[in-house]
């Protein structure tokens, strides 16, 4: 029986498998065993296996027959496996020659069930911060943890650091890890088939530790479902459906264990991965093809865990609207999101967690329209109110401009018929004239008339000098 065993999963990875399968051969610590599973592999994958490991009895090749996924082509080499301790490895990564060694340095002195070691991570696209910052999430030191503890310190939040339910960085007590896969699902699951695996696992092994110091994994980033550009709508639909039935067997799992660790553990999970969809789906496609494949959630998901997908994102940008004021437009992703969240038949979930998500985020939308329609009636009242002010006053100014019309046409008035009335005059009454003479007297008489000055004659002398005036007009 061989000290340990590698069980190396391969589909499509021709670029890589070669340099995977020497560093594993290449161990410093010869006393190995390399089960390698091709899932059907469409390209030159098989035949660079076959060429790399010929001549070595250590290495074995199994060949699907057909393409079933990580999970199933992990289940089928481990049955093949027969070493003290197993561990796994991704087609697209490798191992340091000293892994088997320094494992076995721990192993001389402890026997946990379940050995973590760290990851270097390689990646030629990502600055060397990013590779830093990935580096610190991956190689989490949860410590020395037992019983429960061990799913606790990777599917819930009740420690301070939480550690990643990956597989390919651990080495598994052979005789546990085979029992547990045994029990597993022998149906295809998808992405994420490392959550469920550590799931049984961790709730199988009594006792976990960490080697902190040790990076014995050099893990390709970006090359497979890893990293954070860009996806098509295709590979986000594969996805997706992936990590539905991932959590599906999972779940299914955990309802055949009476134990209330482990349905908190499989609650935290489902929120987790419903988390993870929302994040890939708003921030992996672009507007367009988020509203295309909406369908396709509430169909894989039903509406009420569609509405915590959505809820993710949401809530974020919500919050974030909020904090800076404003509103944003109809292009904004808030505004397209709330009106896909809006179109979903949402009612209380079993798990409060979920309802509570969901509530809060219809809150804060919410929230921001009511400080929006708020704001807006302001601004009418606001409006109406500078309207009406505005209003009066061109009615006043409109009322000034008529009245300076008036009087402008009334005084152009005064001259126009002055001026016809002094030629008119002029012509009628020539100067010299006799009845310019008489006009003249008529009007120094009118003057005197108006001014009262006759009420000092006598009837007498009124009526002499008042026919000498008819005599007068009429020579």
């Amino acid at each position: 029986m061989p000290r340990f065993s590698f069980v190396v999963i391969a589909y499509n990875v021709e670029s890589y498998i070669k340099d995977c399968l020497r560093s594993v051969m290449a161990q410093s610590l010869r006393d190995i065993e390399v089960v390698i599973v091709d899932d059907y592999s469409t390209d030159n994958t098989a035949a660079i296996i076959s060429d790399t490991i010929r001549g070595d009895r250590r290495c074995r090749l199994v060949r699907h027959n057909e393409n079933c996924g990580a999970h199933i082509a992990r289940k089928s080499g481990v049955a093949q496996t027969h070493g003290d301790y197993v561990v796994f490895v991704d087609g697209d990564d490798r191992v340091k020659p000293d892994l088997c060694e320094r494992l076995e340095e721990v192993y001389q002195h402890e026997s946990p069930d379940i050995l973590r070691f760290c990851r270097e991570v390689v990646s030629p696209e990502i600055s060397q911060e990013s590779v830093r910052k990935l580096e610190a999430s991956f190689n989490c030191d949860t410590g020395h943890r037992v019983d429960n503890e061990i799913l606790l310190s990777v599917f819930s939040d009740e420690y301070h650091v939480r550690g990643t339910w990956s597989v390919i960085d651990c080495s598994f007590r052979g005789e546990m890890l085979r029992q547990s896969f045994q029990q597993m699902t022998n149906h295809p699951i998808g992405r994420m088939q490392d959550s469920y695996e550590f799931f049984v696992l961790a709730d199988a092994a009594k006792s976990m530790q960490v080697m902190r110091e040790y990076r014995g994994l050099l893990y390709s980033y970006g090359t497979g479902v890893s990293g954070d550009n860009r996806q098509s709508l295709s590979r986000f639909e594969k996805g997706q459906s992936g990590i539905h039935s991932s959590l599906a067997a999972l779940l299914d799992y955990a309802n055949t264990r009476d134990d209330e660790v482990v349905s908190q553990c499989a609650g935290w999970m489902r929120r987790t991965a419903l988390s993870i969809v929302g994040r890939d789906w708003s921030g992996r496609l672009p507007m367009s093809e988020q509203i295309a494949s909406f369908k396709l959630l509430r169909n894989t998901w039903g509406d009420v865990e569609t509405a915590y997908i959505i809820a993710e994102p949401l809530s974020a940008r919500a919050r974030w609207v909020w904090d800076n004021g404003g509103y944003p437009d109809y292009a904004d992703p808030m505004v397209q999101w709330e009106l896909l969240f809006n179109q979903l038949s949402i009612s209380d979930d079993s798990d409060p967690l979920v309802t509570e998500k969901i509530r809060n985020c219809r809150k804060l939308c919410d929230a921001v329209e009511y400080r929006e329609d708020s704001r807006m009636r302001n601004q009418i009242l606001n409006w109406r109110s500078s309207d009406a002010h505005m209003r009066a006053i061109q009615q006043a100014t409109r009322l000034e401009q008529i009245r300076q019309s008036s009087m402008r046409r009334t005084l152009l008035g005064r001259v126009f018929t002055g001026r016809i009335m002094s030629h008119a005059f002029a012509i009628l009454f020539p100067q010299g004239s006799k009845r310019r003479t008489v006009v003249g007297k008529i009007k120094k008489a009118y003057t005197v008339f108006a001014s009262g000055a006759w009420k000092g004659y006598d009837m007498k002398t009124l009526l002499i000098k008042g026919r000498s005036v008819l005599q007068r007009l009429s020579a």
